[in-house]
């Protein structure tokens, strides 16, 4: 539909803040691509209406793939990337392992960058919006979840940065820190 506003919301299985994003943007009328790691996760939200586009966001081949499908889909702009993908994590910060600390640095902070990256042409095009999504514990301690929290609050600087780096060029980015969605019809609006 011509005019629609077009947003790409990523990690959107069900149940989660994604899931919630993605329908209620859909709701109001916008052109949803929602993505995750597997199709497997999202098809409830496929038949609903929204698109659906494979992504791992650990995996710079399908970013890329991703970034060359919703292109395909909706041409040269998108109007709002939602980095919404992560992990979490609910151990004590003496009893983790660093294997799976690097894990969520990775997904919650690199990962992000690396989405940004693939789709900042089409955002740049649109001059529109990018959208990273933290936590309210990037800015309060949250016992036993330590290291989530902290990748949260990584995330806060180059998220800044990337607000005053991409400003010459029209496209606003905002940090969001939603609360803890647990419910699968917990649906907010964004």
């Amino acid at each position: 539909m011509a005019g629609q506003t077009t947003v790409l919301v990523t990690g959107c299985s069900a149940g989660g803040v994604g899931d919630a994003l993605a329908h209620e943007y859909h709701r109001q009328g916008f052109r949803v691509i929602a993505t995750a790691m597997s199709l497997d996760k999202i098809q409830h939200l496929k038949a609903m209406g929204p698109e659906t586009v494979q992504l791992d966001v650990e995996d710079q081949f399908s970013i890329r793939d991703a970034a060359v499908q919703v292109q395909r889909l909706i041409g040269p702009s998108l109007d709002i990337l939602v980095n919404n993908a992560g992990i979490g994590s609910s151990v004590s910060l003496v009893d983790t392992d660093v294997e799976h600390n690097n894990k969520i640095f990775n997904v919650n902070v690199v990962a992000v960058l690396a989405v940004t990256q693939a789709f900042t042409k089409q955002i740049v095009a649109a001059k529109e919006t990018i959208v990273n999504v933290g936590s309210v514990g990037s800015i309060c301690p949250v016992p036993f979840q330590g290291l989530y929290v902290a990748s949260k609050a990584a995330l806060l600087h180059p998220t800044a940065c990337l607000r005053i780096e991409l400003a010459p060029f029209g496209v606003k980015v905002w940090p969001a820190r939603p609360l803890d969605c647990s419910r699968q019809d917990l649906y907010v609006s964004p």
